[in-house]
């Protein structure tokens, strides 16, 4: 790749392109039509491509780098110190040109699935944001009318039921999904299909009545979840609880690698002192990656709830969360009869 610079503001129909020709020493700063900016590029050596991370910069970022060239995306705060002029295509362009050879922390590039991602995650919170707004009007439109609603949604539907003469508490709703959930946690382990023998294990943070705890959880190496547990407190006797229970649970496993956690290296090595066959221990921070990125499938349904209140209570519902999550990824034994993970959720109730 040659040590050409060029500056890319991006458009909807119009890009600006500004470099300087190594040939020549002739500073160019043109348009190029949306149709023609990859083919412009295409009959160039290898570069470095500067633009900020804006809308449509990720896709045309990709496509470049596929051409061989060095993408660098930059947050637009950092560009806007470069232009030294009126705010222009032409400027933004050499604005950009001259940042691109800075020293400064470029904004990677999301792949496709990254990106529809994030976009699903957006779409969710508006969603949730619009019921809030929708909450509110009606609230201030039955104000109205002489109804004073409570406010929050649960009163406010449990109050609307209520003029219907149907009484519905949300602690009704609660109570349906404390009562079955133990329940279907002893079916689907009936159910479950055996894991490796190779676990990573590690903790992450649920916070009930404003203290956080830690959730226990291992997975093997091919992703599949071992088990779980909640607990008070990060020590060596709850991390040998929790390894008590996956070793009863799925069976005694060849290998098990921890992070630099010492409370899980003082159980596992108590826990070898008591077996024929040790356990072999391995302490690696990038091999427990796989459990660490696991970890968001269920704090990402944790989040946008309005939190645990009680422990027993968010040990049951963790436990239904986890279930649901080792269902999507195919944990549950089908009889050769396939099924979505709803039908498969359904089918511990019978």
């Amino acid at each position: 790749m040659n040590s050409t610079a060029v500056g890319v503001d991006i458009a909807k129909n119009v890009f600006q392109v500004h470099y300087v020709d190594q040939e020549s020493g002739e500073i160019v700063n043109k348009a190029i039509k949306r149709a023609k900016f990859l083919e412009f590029f295409a009959n160039r050596t290898p570069c470095l491509i500067g633009m900020e991370a804006c809308g449509g910069a990720h896709h045309w970022a990709r496509q470049l780098v596929k051409m061989g060239h060095q993408v660098r995306l930059m947050p637009a705060e950092f560009v806007k110190a470069f232009n030294i002029r009126n705010k222009n295509d032409a400027a933004d362009a050499r604005a950009i040109w001259l940042a691109v050879q800075q020293p400064g922390k470029p904004v990677a590039v999301k792949t496709e699935m990254q990106q529809a991602m994030l976009g699903l995650h957006r779409m969710r919170e508006q969603l949730l944001k619009f019921r809030t707004m929708q909450s509110n009007a009606l609230r201030g439109l039955l104000t109205e009318y002489g109804e004073v609603m409570g406010k929050g949604r649960a009163k406010l539907d449990k109050e609307m039921m209520a003029e219907r003469g149907i009484e519905v508490d949300h602690s009704s709703v609660h109570r349906w999904v404390i009562k079955p959930l133990p329940v279907f946690e002893k079916a689907f382990r009936r159910r479950k299909r055996p894991v490796g023998r190779s676990w990573r294990v590690d903790e992450t943070y649920v916070k009930i009545k404003g203290q956080w705890k830690f959730l226990y959880r291992a997975v093997d190496k091919a992703g599949n979840t071992v088990d779980f547990l909640l607990r008070a407190h990060r020590d060596k006797a709850a991390a040998r609880r929790y390894f008590e229970k996956a070793i009863d649970q799925n069976g005694e496993p060849e290998t098990i690698t921890v992070d630099k956690s010492g409370a899980n290296l003082a159980a596992l090595e108590a826990l070898n002192v008591e077996r024929p066959t040790p356990i072999k221990i391995r302490q690696n921070n990038y091999l427990n990656n796989i459990v660490e990125q696991d970890h968001r499938a269920v704090k990402r349904i944790i989040k946008p709830m309005m939190g645990f209140k009680d422990f027993r209570c968010a040990r049951i519902i963790l436990s239904g969360i986890e279930i649901a999550h080792m269902i999507r990824k195919g944990q549950m034994c089908d009889d050769g009869v396939a099924s979505t993970a709803a039908k498969q959720f359904y089918s511990l109730v019978i």
